[in-house]
């Protein structure tokens, strides 16, 4: 999934001082499928293709941070953690995940997410 700029005003993520975390993520191109009572099967594969969301607790192992998942939009997530590398890179922040298998293509990925203060 290429998500390229930020396409609304908000915050993709939130974290809390107490550890606490929020992520959600759409693509660019996430389609608005109209009337909700119509939706067709293939517009429910295309809206789950086009993002990711999770929430649960964060914390900070070096240049790691480890995400335990306790609710997720796709619920493979749910109850697992993840971990990401992190680093920042010309004042934006970088974080790369590990090899996994993607849920919405069905190959291995390696996700980089670029966080940058919008003025």
């Amino acid at each position: 999934m290429r998500c390229g700029p930020v396409r609304r005003a908000g915050r993709p993520r939130n974290g809390r001082p107490d550890g606490r975390v929020i992520a959600v993520a759409t693509s660019n191109d996430r389609p608005n499928v109209g009337d909700a009572t119509r939706l067709r099967d293939a517009d429910r594969v295309r809206l789950f293709r086009a993002m990711w969301a999770y929430a649960g607790t964060s914390s900070l192992s070096g240049n790691s941070v480890m995400h335990e998942i306790d609710t997720s939009w796709n619920e493979f997530w749910t109850g697992n953690s993840v971990t990401r590398d992190i680093e920042v890179r010309d004042g934006k922040l970088v974080f790369t995940t590990m090899p996994r298998m993607s849920v919405q293509e069905g190959k291995s990925e390696v996700l980089t997410l670029v966080w940058e203060k919008m003025t």
